[in-house]
């Protein structure tokens, strides 16, 4: 909820946090369900979290589905590293964070799926297995560097290192975890 800590977070100068809270605050006050979900940083955003909490219920945030998400932060390969973090457990988080702020702001934040009519069901077959080669129709770009997202089989593929932006690519398939495929470019 503050203005520079928020542009500081975000790595970007023109980030506009009041612009955001006025779409928030719209968004919640429509049909349309609003779930805000922040990043808990230890030592860095400790004094935001309430202020986000308070906020969520102000705006009347969650119609059908939780109104807050707190998130617990973890460090990603490709995702920002804030200095002065402290990481935390799991156990952490739940039991000295999210179950204390439960108690004082009286608002579910421990989210089960169950909490948004999620349930398990049997996943999709896999329609590629690892190694395959298969020609994939680009669509369009993928959130990293030379990454292109494509379709092949009935299923999403992201293509990394890839320089063609269109048209159909040989593509090796390096992971298919969890029906997530994944490959790179062949000739």
């Amino acid at each position: 909820m503050n203005g520079e800590l928020a542009k500081k977070l975000s790595g970007v100068k023109w980030y506009d946090l009041e612009k955001i809270k006025y779409f928030a605050e719209k968004i919640a006050n429509s049909k349309i369900d609003l779930l805000i979900a922040p990043v808990y940083l230890p030592r860095i955003n400790d004094d935001e979290i309430p202020k986000i909490i308070n906020f969520a219920k102000k705006i009347g945030a969650g119609k059908r589905f939780p109104p807050l998400g707190i998130q617990k932060y973890e460090k990603y390969k490709l995702g920002r590293k804030p200095t002065g973090l402290k990481i935390q457990t799991w156990w952490k988080f739940y039991n000295d964070y999210l179950k204390k702020l439960e108690k004082k702001y009286s608002t579910k934040l421990i989210l089960k799926p169950e909490d948004f009519g999620i349930y398990k069901i049997n996943p999709l077959p896999k329609t590629m297995k690892k190694n395959e080669k298969v020609n994939v129709e680009i669509v369009g770009p993928g959130w990293t560097k030379n990454e292109m997202i494509g379709v092949a089989k009935g299923r999403a593929v992201s293509i990394l290192n890839c320089k063609k932006e269109k048209g159909v690519i040989k593509t090796k398939i390096v992971s298919n975890k969890h029906n997530i495929y994944v490959g790179i470019p062949v000739n």
